[in-house]
């Protein structure tokens, strides 16, 4: 099977490749996750196809991979994705936390308990956008 696509287009797909590579290796950083690097191998052995010279030989592990360059604006976009995640997931644990103890109390209906917990999420975010973690308090 060919596949045709632009100069453009494959710079892309390398980059959704390298943000999917990343996943793979962070879930088991120990395991070599061979089935995706041989492809991942396979779509950059290409590159010169695509006149696209943001991909190196690195000779230690012999494997074709990212230039400096490239692997900077690919960490980039890790970042920031990291970053948002980071936020989404804590201020859903805060909010879980307080609707839990408030359910205590007063028992929501699976209706009221997400509308409760999607309001308190919303709080929790305006909050950390005006201080960060500079108010957060961890107590025993």
């Amino acid at each position: 099977m060919k596949i045709d696509i632009s100069k453009q287009q494959y710079e892309r797909l390398v980059k959704l490749m390298e943000y999917g590579m990343w996943v793979v290796d962070s879930e088991n950083p120990d395991s070599p996750n061979n089935d995706y690097r041989e492809l991942e191998q396979a779509i950059l052995a290409h590159a010169e196809d695509f006149q696209f010279g943001h991909i190196i030989h690195n000779s230690e592990q012999n494997l074709l991979e990212p230039a400096p360059v490239l692997q900077n604006e690919i960490f980039q976009v890790l970042d920031s994705y990291e970053d948002m995640v980071f936020w989404d997931k804590f201020v859903y644990y805060m909010a879980r936390k307080d609707i839990d103890k408030e359910n205590q109390s007063y028992h929501y209906s699976e209706e009221e308990y997400l509308e409760r917990l999607m309001e308190l999420e919303e709080q929790y975010h305006q909050h950390f956008e005006s201080f960060g973690i500079a108010k957060v308090k961890v107590e025993e």
